[in-house]
């Protein structure tokens, strides 16, 4: 038989992620929204009037924090969130 336990135990911390506060400043809130409605890093940049390098720093951050790999990460957690 199946030992469900190690899925049970992944889900609980998946939904412990879910559940918890935002590990993201609002700066980085408000970067996960552009970047989840498809903003390169240059538009980002544009509409806060900061530098790309900034953005990218900023999406560095995001993506450290949230353990993720690339954008469509960023923007699949931000539409579940």
């Amino acid at each position: 038989m199946l030992n469900a336990e190690p899925f049970r135990t992944a889900a609980a911390t998946e939904l412990d992620k879910l559940a918890s506060p935002s590990p993201l400043s609002p700066r980085e809130r408000e970067v996960v929204a552009l970047v989840a409605e498809g903003l390169s890093n240059a538009a980002i940049a544009e509409q806060f009037t900061l530098s790309e390098r900034t953005i990218e720093s900023h999406v560095s951050s995001i993506l450290r924090k949230l353990d993720l790999t690339s954008r469509v990460g960023i923007a699949t957690w931000h539409t579940r969130g």
